[in-house]
């Protein structure tokens, strides 16, 4: 992976594109294994988002907002 950053399904991150940050949500690994398919609004479409723009929020579990990946 780009930034060696490893995240898991119902983990919560901020993307980072330019100026532009925006929560997201990983739905899983892509296939080619250098990013992850991530929900950025409460539809059913992922976008395949590379690990390089994908930032860990250090703080991320202690809120209602992080989802399990088993949910």
């Amino acid at each position: 992976m780009d930034n060696q950053e490893k995240f898991r399904p119902g983990e919560i991150f901020v993307y980072v594109n330019g100026d532009r940050w925006e929560l997201g949500v990983v739905k899983g690994p892509n296939n080619s294994r250098d990013g992850y398919f991530c929900w950025y609004s409460l539809g059913d479409t992922a976008a395949n988002t590379p690990t390089r723009c994908m930032h860990k929020l250090a703080n991320a579990g202690w809120s209602h907002l992080e989802r399990r990946g088993d949910d």
